[in-house]
């Protein structure tokens, strides 16, 4: 059996998620017309890790996170502080690979 139609309520939430995806540019622009970019981009970090507190359970070390966490912010900053044109698209990749490589369990 297959649906010709888009279900209405899946065209509401890809609406929804085009709506904050795009809304997201926005901001940003105006948030860095008034904070520095570290600024910012530590508020963001912040603001993304907290609903974690609350649901995610606490990491067995500290190590890995440490790791990621250095290995993304800094990558970040560097790599937007150079201005190259690619370095978005580069910093997704670096951001696929760091959490592949340090989220592994490694069997626990």
């Amino acid at each position: 059996m297959t649906r010709d139609t888009l279900p209405p309520l899946h065209a509401l939430l890809a609406l929804a998620i085009v709506t904050v995806w795009g809304t997201n540019f926005v901001i940003m622009k105006f948030a860095l017309g008034h904070l520095e970019p570290l600024t910012l981009s530590a508020l963001r970090f912040t603001l993304a890790a907290l609903p974690g507190v609350f649901f995610c359970k606490r990491p067995a070390g500290w190590g890995n996170l440490a790791a990621y966490g250095l290995l993304i912010g800094v990558g970040a900053v560097a790599a937007i502080g150079t201005g190259d044109g690619g370095a978005r698209r580069g910093e997704d990749r670096e951001r696929r690979v760091a959490a592949l490589l340090l989220g592994w369990d490694h069997g626990a």
